[in-house]
């Protein structure tokens, strides 16, 4: 099990069977894939995060401040976080001109979110002016474009890194390089569907007002 705040109340989640979206490794355009870039920076102390639990985010930090810092880009990019419905976009909060590895600290930024919790967005302005948010529900698509690994050891264990794909699936590569980030004082906050009841009886009108928000928005 795992421990979340939800809304400032601490509860218990299960999370299911791990569900993993498909990462590309042949290593297209003869960029480095993402385990070799995962490697390259943090060895082998890295997991994968179950695809299920990292669509939305919570600030975790005593400071009330994250922070982020780019490690690679495949081309130009800009991350922007966002409230739980794709609106009040603020940022944005990390960007880069240019691909391949980027130096540790020169392309950083914080994260103070006006809303909590929140989502990741990434935006290519180079290949499309579409932007990609880290829950799949919002996206033209409606596919996942946001891959999630947590470090384990080291200096940076606990936080955690974030990897976007930049275009339309039916146009991808697949390998989501495009944007690799590494952010601390922030943590995934599962689905609300895997959220023990008993918690949820404490938010009854605040789940169901959710929902019916978020169908709206995609219908």
């Amino acid at each position: 099990m795992i421990a979340v705040g939800v809304t400032g109340m601490a509860c218990s989640v299960i999370t299911s069977q791990a569900s993993l979206t498909y990462v590309n490794e042949t290593g297209a355009n003869g960029e480095p894939t993402l385990n070799t870039i995962m490697n390259t920076v943090y060895g082998a102390n890295y997991t994968r995060v179950d695809d299920s639990i990292d669509q939305i985010w919570n600030l975790v930090s005593p400071t009330g401040m994250a922070s982020l810092d780019a490690i690679y880009a495949g081309n130009s990019q800009a991350l922007y976080t966002t409230d739980l419905l794709g609106n009040q976009k603020a940022g944005p909060i990390i960007s880069v001109n240019g691909g391949g590895y980027i130096s540790p600290g020169s392309a950083t930024g914080t994260i103070a979110p006006t809303v909590n919790p929140f989502l990741f967005m990434d935006n290519s302005p180079n290949t499309s002016a579409t932007y990609w948010s880290s829950d799949p529900s919002l996206n033209s698509d409606l596919l996942d474009h946001m891959v999630t690994f947590e470090i384990t050891g080291g200096t940076d264990a606990g936080d955690y890194v974030i990897a976007f794909e930049d275009l339309p699936h039916d146009v991808s590569d697949l390998d989501y390089n495009d944007f690799v980030v590494q952010v601390s004082g922030v943590a995934p906050v599962p689905e609300s569907t895997t959220i023990i009841a008993g918690a949820l009886l404490f938010l009854p009108l605040g789940v169901s007002t959710f929902r019916i928000l978020r169908k709206s928005r995609m219908a």
